[in-house]
């Protein structure tokens, strides 16, 4: 009997973060797929094997099978199906329906089938389909497809079923494994082992029986701590005594352990200027460029502040086919309501090759298993250049070493626990640039901006001009005369202006010099009693 071995076609570029896999299976190589955003919905598209002989070498002794690992994420899929040539007919015999998988960063799956019914057909021929739906979140991948014959004793890991990405993972977090036997015996009292970024092997016995066909979930009594936020390399492995296939015996999974930082009256806004290693935020992806360091090239010439900045390369160009990320840490938002607005700022630079190479922002309420995309709210600011694609994409306008602030607005994440965002980065194969630099990134919750309990309220009070350079005048609004307090800050919470002033007149105004302000974002904040308002001023 021929073995056919599928997985070694193609090197994939993801258009965007919201469909397909990430990484091929195991982490090595490349895989296929059926690209969703060509065609029309309801195409099928088909994938043929050459002609492979399915007669077990063995004879009674043995049977046929057929492996392969798929990856189903995507909204719009509709099926993965895969057809064998029986006599010149088309014969489906096996069919998956709607996503799989809840996140690109899943690990592909396993599907195990038995062809005896089909094995004195002798030379056949196989065929992936897929259909393609209503938009190009559909993509659909498979890799590793094998014909082989079945022998005695095949014990093979099916998946990692725990520990999965997650907010504040812990310092003991159980290691579960999903062990699946493809053989024609019954195997019990066989080891089973884990190793955590290539530690030393943790290996266990699994005293249970695994019938032929049957699959077994077991968790290892040893633990594995990922309380330190990061990313973990996890692999396991099952070691039977005559396994006569040894290729389906490991398993690699890619862990992200975030951080859970509450925002609450202790901690009204949260703020990072990479000024630390890692700061809570983790990077991953594929051909990822992505590190926390002082830039150097031509156009991104250093950080916004302080030494370090999150860019693409510090010291050169980002990479050719990349698709990675940077990713925020958890907040926890469980104390606010989901009309409540927050507020995202941070300082931009970036060059890229326009319509190719592009950065965007996404959020996930459901720790990692969905993301969307974020839009720019009607009163963003630089959030985004490209507003056909909603990306970052080309030259920022401020040019070379100019940093621009960036503001925007987000609602629907108040009561939520486990919010986080990413910054997406997607380049193509053709030129690589300087990329994407962020800096001092902070968000706003609404104990911060203020709830007015008295007098004041957004419309107590104006700024203008804003965005402004030499100066700014705030006028009060139909406000009670009185003191009002008047502090200005930067994005580190730090005050540059902090007065009292004596409104006499309800309707009046107060000019503050801004010429020595640095350039960057600053919040405006006047404070009556108990009743607080902010507002964002650009000093540009």
């Amino acid at each position: 009997m021929q073995e056919l071995l599928i997985g070694e076609q193609k090197q994939v570029l993801l258009v965007l973060g919201s469909t397909g896999p990430n990484a091929p299976h195991n982490g090595v190589g490349t895989y296929i797929y059926s690209e969703a955003s060509s065609g029309t919905t309801g195409d099928t598209i088909y994938l043929e094997s050459t002609c492979i002989d399915i007669t077990p070498v063995n004879g009674a002794n043995s049977s046929t099978r057929v492996d392969y690992w798929y990856h189903m994420y995507g909204q719009s899929i509709i099926a993965l199906g895969l057809d064998l040539d029986s006599a010149g007919q088309w014969v489906t015999i096996d069919t998956l329906l709607g996503q799989k998988q809840g996140a690109i960063t899943d690990t592909f799956k396993l599907r195990s089938l038995d062809l005896s019914a089909y094995q004195n057909l002798g030379v056949t021929t196989f065929r992936f389909w897929t259909i393609k739906g209503a938009s190009f979140y559909g993509d659909v991948a498979i890799d590793d497809f094998r014909v082989y014959d079945t022998v005695g004793v095949n014990l093979a890991m099916d998946s990692i079923v725990s520990p999965t990405s997650n907010c504040g993972l812990s310092a003991s977090s159980n290691v579960t494994v999903k062990i699946k036997n493809v053989g024609l015996s019954a195997i019990s009292n066989f080891p089973v082992s884990y190793e955590l970024n290539g530690a030393a092997a943790v290996t266990e016995t699994v005293t249970a029986t695994v019938l032929p066909g049957a699959s077994l979930n077991y968790t290892f009594t040893s633990t594995v701590n990922l309380q330190t936020v990061g990313s973990y390399n996890l692999k396991a492995y099952v070691a039977v005594a005559g396994d006569g296939d040894v290729l389906n015996d490991t398993i690699v999974s890619t862990i992200n352990s975030g951080f859970a930082q509450p925002l609450n009256q202790a901690f009204p806004f949260y703020y990072n200027d990479f000024e630390g290693a890692t700061n809570n935020w983790v990077t991953y992806g594929t051909n990822n460029s992505w590190e926390i360091g002082t830039p150097s090239t031509f156009f991104i010439s250093g950080p916004a502040g302080g030494m370090n900045a999150y860019v693409t390369s510090a010291a050169s160009n980002h990479n050719a086919n990349e698709l990675s990320y940077i990713e925020t840490p958890c907040f926890d938002l469980s104390m606010f309501n989901g009309t409540d607005e927050f507020e995202i700022i941070f300082d931009a630079l970036f060059r890229t090759e326009s319509d190719s190479d592009q950065v965007w922002m996404e959020m996930t309420m459901d720790n990692g298993l969905t993301w969307s995309k974020v839009a720019a709210s009607t009163f963003a600011i630089n959030f985004y250049n490209n507003a056909t694609d909603d990306v970052w994409d080309g030259f920022s306008s401020g040019g070379a070493g100019n940093y621009l602030p960036v503001l925007n607005t987000v609602t629907g994440i108040g009561g939520v626990s486990q919010v986080k965002f990413r910054f997406v980065f997607k380049s193509n194969g053709s030129i690589e640039n300087d990329g994407f630099a962020l800096d001092n990134f902070r968000i706003n919750s609404p104990l911060y901006t203020g709830v007015g309990k008295n007098s004041l309220d957004a419309s107590s009070f104006g700024l203008y001009p804003n965005p402004t350079r030499e100066q700014v005048t705030i006028s009060f609004n139909n406000v009670a005369t009185g003191n009002y307090e008047l502090t200005i800050e930067d994005v580190k919470g730090q005050k540059v202006v902090n007065e009292v002033i004596a409104v006499k007149n309800s309707n009046s105004t107060r000019e503050v010099n801004t010429s020595q302000f640095e350039k960057g974002v600053y919040f405006v904040r006047l404070v009556n009693g108990t009743s607080t308002v902010t507002k964002k001023l650009v000093v540009n």
